[in-house]
């Protein structure tokens, strides 16, 4: 289910807001990227410098349980 959440909404939002998330020009956005502490869902990438990142959750997963939290943060 996590999977569908990225396809029907986190890539289509981030489409819609100009970024390139089928790397067509460019790597502004990598999937599965190694961060600090582990991997993330999505990094976003200016000029190949990192800008933010994306952990992705099934829409059914809920945003209040606290591992999360803590995969979010680090």
């Amino acid at each position: 289910m996590e999977e569908q959440t990225k396809q029907d909404f986190i890539l289509r939002l981030f489409a819609a807001l100009g970024w390139d998330v089928y790397n067509q020009y460019g790597n502004t956005v990598t999937a599965e990227e190694k961060a600090s502490r582990g991997r993330v869902d999505y990094a976003f990438r200016i000029n190949e410098i990192p800008q933010f990142f994306v952990e992705a959750k099934s829409f059914k997963a809920g945003v209040d349980k606290d591992e999360y939290a803590f995969q979010a943060i680090n």
